[in-house]
């Protein structure tokens, strides 16, 4: 008798209920046990139909595998690698960029005081030659790394 009895109480799923009482105390909508008030509402999560997860444009359902969650983390990694070089080149580009004023301000600098030479002509005319060599030399550098962050942005979007 005692075996049937415990294996009885095995097979039968045992079942647990509870209600769960909404209530509202000073403004605040409250969740229980128990009754928290004499306007207690029982709710009815136990007869409710469980939902699959939804996004928000619509009734499109996500299910999503590993695989596809792999890919998606690898794409938002890229993207973040792809930021980190893009914010890196703009960074060296203003470096850049400042290099270039201030080694022209320099040759500027450097012509102005050849004015007050006797052989300040011949200097002034190097001196000139060089701000072109500088200028040509950096904007050579400085469109290198725009086309890179333009092929970095492009990578990007298509991710």
């Amino acid at each position: 008798m005692m075996k049937s009895l415990t294996l009885l109480l095995l097979l039968v799923p045992s079942v647990v209920t509870a209600n769960v009482y909404k209530c509202e105390i000073d403004g605040v909508m409250t969740f229980s046990q128990i009754p928290c008030s004499d306007d207690a509402e029982v709710t009815h999560y136990a007869t409710e139909e469980l939902k699959p997860l939804q996004l928000q444009q619509g009734e499109l359902v996500v299910t999503e595998n590993a695989a596809a969650t792999m890919d998606r983390l690898r794409g938002a990694l890229r993207k973040r690698d792809i930021q980190q070089q893009i914010n890196r080149l703009e960074a060296e580009k203003l470096r850049k960029i400042a290099e270039r004023n201030a080694k022209i301000n320099q040759l500027r600098n450097a012509k102005l005081a050849a004015e007050n030479n006797l052989a300040g002509a011949v200097q002034q005319d190097s001196i000139s030659g060089e701000m072109t060599a500088v200028v040509t030399q950096y904007d050579t550098d400085v469109r290198m790394i725009e086309s890179e962050i333009n092929r970095l942005n492009d990578e990007a979007r298509q991710l």
